[in-house]
């Protein structure tokens, strides 16, 4: 049996290795992290169960125990293949879903915001609050960045005038204006000559005459003004307000603050209507591509970077995902000695049982996001295996062709149950992320335990009574 085993198991290790090693042509440090944990406990995996697992079983000790075998014998006896109205019914589920795709597409959710899990009553008290303490705005903080603070106050003087243009347009309602409280020094410096320009000996002549001659009918002394006058004539310097410790240090955080990396940023607080936050027309989204288009002018929300990364991660797994196909057909053809019937025959419930969990998304409303589009390479996997085990059980050599097929269908059997049981635990999640792993990955085991322990053998059989004809 472990003789028999031996290739199944490197092929189906190989093709699944390499599908985890093309993660490494994503330019995701997450998926690059995954894909290289993935393919070494794979190979670990594969290794131990080869070369350690047989040294720790003692054939003596731990035979076979029939009855506990019953129901899987049972099951494996059962000729599902042979059942027409079965496999009709399981080309026209398939066939539903590749339309479905068709049709839809992916549906892929960028949006992070929708991966957490709040409970109504949370939701219900954050909506009585702001209905209690505020319009319903949202405030959303955006920075201006320098690699001095000065710097960063000068480039504010930008992103002030982009937020006054979108606050014509009605985007913006209102926003902390950080620079009237900053003013750069280069403005400072203007200010003061424009102040020293208009206050001229002649002006200062005048006025000193004016209040003589008009402060003693209104009971005032002229010395009185003598403060003015000192302001008027002293020699100003710009000054840095944010290095003076004039303003609480808890306080001079919300405005401005120095990056681990040595850029300085200011900020300001933005508000817009709170209902439109998630939307991709929405006016947050376009304030917000207003402003990050900009240089250095920042968004300081993590999730709307996000938004453009997980995209990108979408395109990108999309094509992956086909290009590991392609590899796990090249493979398979090698395998099968450049046999195309018997390389398609093995390949068609890994394709299909994909195109299944694309279609079933669709048809459900289904998103993919972050989480569960990780996952679906474990269900691609799984598939490859489930589909290289019941070929090699198919193409064994006659004389021990229900041996090896009977090997194989109980390892399948087994690993099913398992897994099924295992995954449909999480349907009854709470949290949405949770909820459509276990949708997308048991749609993915349930539609490759099909097509491979039903579906592979009676186009087995087809094929072999098409050749022998």
């Amino acid at each position: 049996m472990l003789r028999d085993e031996v290739k199944p198991v490197l092929l189906g290790c190989l093709t699944t290795i390499g599908s985890f090693l093309g993660l490494f042509f994503i330019k995701t440090d997450l998926l690059f992290d995954f894909g290289l944990f993935a393919a070494f406990a794979i190979v670990g995996t594969t290794l131990f169960s080869l070369v350690y697992l047989p040294q720790l079983i003692e054939l003596e000790q731990n035979r076979v125990n029939r009855r506990a075998f019953s129901f899987i014998d049972k099951i494996n006896r059962y000729p599902f293949d042979r059942q027409k109205p079965l496999l009709w019914l399981i080309g026209l589920v398939v066939f539903v879903c590749i339309g479905f795709y068709l049709v839809r597409g992916t549906l892929f959710d960028v949006d992070m915001n929708n991966l957490g899990y709040k409970a109504p009553l949370t939701t219900q008290s954050e909506a009585l609050l702001r209905s209690k303490t505020f319009t319903g705005d949202k405030s959303q903080y955006f920075a201006s960045q320098g690699n001095t603070m000065e710097e960063a106050i000068v480039h504010f003087r930008q992103l002030s005038q982009k937020l006054d243009s979108l606050q014509e347009q009605g985007l913006v309602k209102s926003y902390t204006h950080t620079d009237q409280i900053f003013v750069p020094l280069a403005v400072q410096q203007q200010r003061i000559d424009a102040w020293k320009a208009y206050w001229t000996e002649e002006r200062l002549a005048t006025v000193r005459r004016l209040i003589a001659q008009t402060a003693p009918h209104a009971g005032l002394v002229p010395e009185g003004f003598d403060a003015f006058f000192d302001y008027a004539t002293a020699d100003y310097t710009p000054s840095a307000l944010y290095e003076a410790d004039i303003i609480p240090a808890g306080y001079l955080s919300t405005l401005m603050e120095k990056t681990y990396d040595g850029k300085y940023l200011c900020f300001t607080s933005v508000r817009c209507e709170n209902d439109t936050l998630n939307g991709d027309d929405s006016d947050y989204n376009h304030i917000c591509k207003a402003i990050a288009n900009q240089p250095d002018m920042l968004v300081l929300d993590t999730y709307y970077y996000t938004r453009d990364a997980l995209a990108a991660l979408n395109s990108d797994f999309n094509t992956l995902q086909w290009v590991s196909m392609a590899f796990v057909f090249l493979v398979l053809l090698l395998s099968f000695r450049f046999r195309l019937p018997l390389a398609l025959l093995g390949f068609l419930p890994i394709l299909l049982s994909w195109l299944v969990v694309l279609g079933a998304m669709a048809i459900f409303n289904m998103h993919f996001n972050l989480i569960n589009i990780i996952i679906s390479t474990f269900i691609f996997g799984i598939g490859v295996d489930y589909s290289i085990f019941m070929m090699n059980g198919l193409i064994a050599d006659p004389e021990a062709d229900a041996r090896v097929l009977a090997y194989h269908k109980t390892a399948i059997c087994f690993s099913a149950i398992i897994l099924i049981v295992t995954v449909s635990s999480m349907l009854f999640a709470l949290h949405p992320a949770i909820r459509s792993v276990g949708f997308s990955t048991l749609c993915g085991l349930v539609s490759a335990v099909m097509l491979s322990y039903m579906v592979q053998p009676a186009l087995y059989r087809w094929l072999r009574r098409v050749y022998k004809s």
